[in-house]
């Protein structure tokens, strides 16, 4: 199933209920962001979390899953911060940036084995106004690299991107054609922080 998101409005309720019931039954979904569509599911629920590293083929337990979160309030709910990565968090959100921060124990089980998790708080306002409507932070991983021979438009054209994956997922929402660069990567557990990867923008 394919539903519009008209960029620059509010999205329609009916399209914010239907994902979150959705994400509540533990399915997965293709939503647009600031960067690149994004596989995911609702980050609290274990099966859906299963489902995810499945669809990726990959055992749970080793997923590297971001956490998409509304604002900072949320996030410093599922991260530890510092005062220096608040401070550079909050200079650089909502944006294009994904923050690796140490893990706190009131992630799902999927994570306590992992000492750090990465953080996102995308510039888009159906990803804000979704996540603010379901009650809890979305994860997941951007479009994995296309199998040989299609077309390169299926990364970021949301008509081709349901024809790929309709049988995959339980929905995609087609949000216009998405980014093609991925978000920044920082890693604020080292001192000095450390970019490890470079995304649309600067750090400000």
């Amino acid at each position: 199933m394919i539903l519009k998101y008209y960029d620059n409005a509010a999205p329609a309720p009916f399209l914010l209920s239907q994902c979150s019931e959705l994400l509540r039954d533990g399915k997965v979904l293709i939503l647009p962001t600031d960067t690149v569509y994004t596989i995911c599911c609702d980050a609290l629920s274990q099966t859906a979390l299963n489902e995810l590293a499945h669809l990726k083929g990959i055992e749970p337990e080793k997923s590297r899953f971001s956490i998409l979160c509304a604002d900072l309030s949320q996030a410093s709910t599922y991260a530890r911060m510092s005062d220096d990565a608040f401070k550079l968090i909050k200079a650089n959100s909502p944006g294009p940036f994904t923050f690796i921060l140490p893990t706190i124990s009131t992630l799902p089980r999927i994570y306590r084995k992992r000492n750090e998790v990465g953080i996102r708080i995308p510039d888009h306002a159906f990803i804000h106004e979704l996540i603010t409507y379901h009650g809890n932070p979305l994860t997941g991983f951007s479009l994995p690299k296309l199998p040989e021979g299609l077309d390169i438009a299926y990364g970021f054209d949301p008509g081709l991107i349901h024809e790929l994956y309709s049988e995959k997922v339980a929905l995609v929402v087609d949000g216009g054609e998405g980014g093609r660069q991925k978000s920044a990567i920082i890693d604020c557990t080292t001192t000095p922080f450390e970019v490890l990867r470079e995304g649309p923008r600067p750090l400000i």
